[in-house]
């Protein structure tokens, strides 16, 4: 993964911890604090995963119906 990706994908991970921490978060201002993107921000609060986690677009399977599929 490049270096960048890192460095976002880390301050995006402490600043999900701050807001699961404090008491009456609010999102705008973790985000400037942590200096992260606030709509990435929001959509990982609410579940979302980051790009690398989640599956592409043109798979059809997913990993046990694949593994079935081979065995």
């Amino acid at each position: 993964m490049p270096k960048k990706f890192d460095e976002t994908e880390h301050r995006i991970q402490e600043a999900l911890q701050a807001y699961h921490d404090r008491e009456n978060p609010k999102i705008t201002a973790i985000a400037r604090e942590f200096s992260v993107d606030y709509q990435r921000l929001l959509r990982r609060v609410h579940g979302g995963e980051s790009r690398s986690a989640r599956q592409g677009p043109n798979k059809c399977l997913d990993k046990p119906q694949e593994q079935a599929l081979i065995s």
